[in-house]
This record gives C-alpha cells, structure tokens and sequence, in this order.
C-alpha cells in the first residue's frame, strides 16, 4: 500500500545548485550530515591523478549542519577530519550520532570507514576490516541500534548476483565475518543502500529486482 506523505525541500542554506545527496541524520533530528561535491570541495578541480586541473572534476566531500529550528538547518560546514583529496561520502551514522561511518575512493573501487566524535571532533576515518571490506566495491551501511550488528552492500564474489547485503556482528570488539542475508533480501540484481530500522527486526533497503516497478525501488 502506498503511503501518502509530502516531500518537500529543505532549501537553503543546505541545498544550492550544486550536488547534494545522501542524507544521513541522528536520532534526535539535530545534526544532519550529507555528502557534497562543487566549488566548495576540498582541493577544488582535480584530475584522474587527484592534482588541481581546470578541466578537472569535483570530488565528493561530506558537510555536516546543526538544526537551528524546528524547519531550518544552519550553514553547512566540511568535516576536515574526515575529508581526503578523493571521494569521501557520508553512508550511515549511529543512533547516539558518535560514530560516522563514510565511504571513501581514491581512484578505486572503495571501502567503508568508521569515525568517532570525540568531544567536538571526529577523528579521522579508519577502514573496516577484511570482514567489512573486501577486494570489490562496499560503499552502504547501517548500524542496528545495539551497535551488535552492522549491514552493508557488496560485490563481492560468492553472492546472488551484482551488489547483495550482508550482515556482520560484533566479535571481541570488532566486526565478525560476513554473512549474506539469502534469497528473501538478496536477488541476482542489485540490493544496496540496507538501512536497520531502531526496532531492529525491520530492513530497508533498495533493490532491482522484487518485481521493482523501475530501477531501484524501495
């Protein structure tokens, strides 16, 4: 069943005419952190080789607002700590908002980070283990509520076809190893973007296949 709700845009000073997307927002709605990429990105026009080029590209960096109303977010700010040279994104961020998992590409496939708020700093990035990460592409995450179990997306060999979701628990204080979600989740398509919901027995998530109307549905 559809359910109606309305969309509307949260304007400026977050949105401009530049990129803006994957949103991520803590639990009690006063931080937002998003990914961003434009005249704002650190190190401006790069190459291939990441080396400042007029002809060259934006790379991606992630901002952070702080809620100023009830409606309005304040002046986005780049997360230095956080932010490298190549595609840094914001994926997932935990309930309490202390712990920001990005994703980051410097010319390659990509793997997923972690970082932790300290006082009012986030330290900087530091790559999952082998577990999480793998050769291929892992660029989505979501963190249960417990902080016990971590889902994310992969194209890694040995699952149903193209990127599937898997699910990692939390083993003497690191993540254990992966375990694909199976056929009622993953299909020979894409699934990527799982997001656990609080309750910790509902799964968002985005897929090809499960007779999608078009693309990716959710």
């Amino acid at each position: 069943n559809r359910v109606i709700a309305e969309i509307v845009n949260l304007g400026n000073p977050l949105n401009t005419e530049e990129l803006e997307g994957s949103p991520i927002i803590t639990t009690d709605e006063s931080m937002i952190i998003f990914t961003y990429a434009g005249k704002n990105s650190m190190g401006g026009r790069l190459n291939e080789e990441l080396k400042p080029d007029k002809d060259g590209h934006f790379r991606e960096d992630i901002m952070m607002s702080f809620k100023e109303t009830d409606t309005t977010y304040g002046p986005p700010i780049p997360i230095e700590s956080v932010n490298t040279l190549g595609n840094d994104a914001a994926i997932a961020i935990s309930p309490d908002g202390m712990v920001l998992f990005t994703f980051a590409s410097n010319n390659d496939d990509g793997d997923i980070y972690v970082s932790h708020l300290s006082g009012f700093e986030w330290t900087k990035p530091v790559k999952l283990n082998k577990n999480s990460n793998s050769e291929a592409w892992e660029g989505s995450c979501s963190i249960s509520a417990d902080g016990r179990h971590l889902y994310f997306s992969s194209e890694r060999p040995g699952g149903m076809g193209g990127k599937d979701i898997y699910v990692s628990e939390l083993e003497n204080g690191d993540w254990g190893p992966a375990k694909n979600l199976g056929p009622k989740i993953n299909t020979k398509y894409n699934d990527d973007a799982p997001f656990i919901h609080p309750d910790g027995i509902t799964l968002f998530f985005s897929s090809q296949g499960h007779t999608s109307i078009g693309g990716y549905d959710i």
